[in-house]
């Protein structure tokens, strides 16, 4: 009897999930019809009448959508840090595996249509696509899956995600107290897991990994200082959640809501009032740039550069390892906003917190201003 555990993902899955890709569509949910499709798709996933939390409707979550001869076929739903809070934090902590300089998506809700034969197969399909679009499109670093029901993971522990409660699982109070367990990884460190390994099938499935070539995808390029936001249509947003479920919403959802849709008075007085007071004057972009410190003649700094995660119009967000700002503090910062240009700003330092600095900006230049233009014509853009 041989001691040695069969992989789940062999050659002929590896092969069976490659022609299922070549056969595949992948689109992000921005439609009525996407989301009508997506209601549908999720009536055995979610008790009736509970399709679409809150969350759903914000412009942080991405729902990537396989379509196969025009039926969807599974789906994966991504919640990107902002003004909601990932929907596991309820459920366990990840200051661990999170901070402002890496953040972490929450990748849940991995549906395949209940008739649809390759269920695994896609499944794996949606994961590479996945492990790709965030790579490539996101200031994320790192994914946390959530696998509610515990249903895929075979799966997970061969593609090479770890786990934080394998042997434990924990109630998931976002799917009122089904059990779940987390996994938690990226590309590149799957990729270099699997890649380096001594078993032929584990190296077959990282370069099925590594290659996206056979999938058809209608998704625009996210890649632009790798910031994008994904707003909803007002007639999709009242679908997803329509006026009834709004009032059933808490105090803190709606504000969470409100803080989401700055950028769109339209969705925005739709949303009822709370009394809670809100958080946000402006639309925040999240971003991934470089930026570096300047002294009083506008030269560099020597010391650590720091990271710039966040943009409004006003002001930004930026991680440092050199925690030497108090607050009150003026500081100059040359970012490189894309291909080979530069701007110039001055800050005032306002809050920092684990090891985040917020500050006003009272100095900038045109390239400045361009840049913002441009982040907050791609949030009120409809069109994939």
């Amino acid at each position: 009897m041989s001691i040695l555990k069969t992989n789940y993902i062999n050659k002929d899955f590896i092969k069976r999930s490659n022609d299922l890709a070549s056969n595949i569509t992948l689109k992000l949910a921005r439609s009525l019809e996407d989301w009508t499709n997506l209601q549908n798709n999720f009536n055995k996933h979610y008790p009736h009448g509970d399709s679409f939390p809150a969350i759903y409707a914000s412009p942080q979550t991405y729902v990537l959508s396989a379509y196969q001869e025009g039926k969807l076929v599974g789906s994966i739903s991504l919640f990107h840090s902002g003004a909601f809070s990932l929907p596991l934090e309820e459920s366990i902590s990840i200051n661990a595996l999170s901070s402002p300089k890496h953040r972490s998506l929450e990748a849940t809700d991995l549906v395949i249509h209940e008739e649809f034969p390759l269920k695994s197969e896609l499944a794996l399909v949606l994961l590479r696509y996945t492990l790709h679009f965030v790579e490539t499109g996101l200031p994320v670093n790192r994914i946390i899956l959530t696998d509610v029901y515990n249903v895929h993971g075979n799966l997970l522990d061969e593609v090479g995600f770890g786990c934080l409660n394998k042997n434990f699982p924990k109630e998931y109070l976002f799917r009122k107290g089904s059990k779940a367990c987390f996994y938690y990884g990226s590309f590149s460190s799957i990729y270099h897991k699997l890649s380096s390994s001594t078993d032929v099938d584990k190296v077959c499935l990282a370069n099925f990994l590594s290659s996206a070539r056979n999938t058809k995808s209608e998704l625009r390029d996210f890649i632009y200082q790798r910031a994008s936001c994904n707003q909803l249509s007002k007639e999709v947003f009242n679908f997803v959640l329509p006026y009834s479920k709004l009032e059933e919403l808490s105090q803190e959802e709606l504000r969470a809501l409100s803080n989401s849709y700055l950028h769109s008075p339209e969705i925005l007085s739709f949303i009822p009032k709370t009394n809670l007071p809100n958080f946000r004057k402006e639309v925040r972009h999240p971003v991934e740039c470089d930026a570096i410190v300047l002294d009083d003649r506008n030269q560099p700094l020597s010391g650590n550069p720091v990271t710039v995660v966040s943009v409004a119009k006003g002001g930004l967000g930026f991680f440092s390892e050199d925690c030497r700002w108090k607050k009150g503090s003026l500081v100059k910062l040359r970012i490189e906003l894309g291909h080979n240009i530069m701007s110039d700003i001055e800050i005032k330092v306002g809050s920092s917190y684990q090891g985040m600095i917020t500050g006003k900006v009272i100095n900038k230049d045109h390239y400045w201003s361009r840049y913002h233009q441009f982040l907050n014509k791609r949030t009120v853009s409809a069109n994939i």
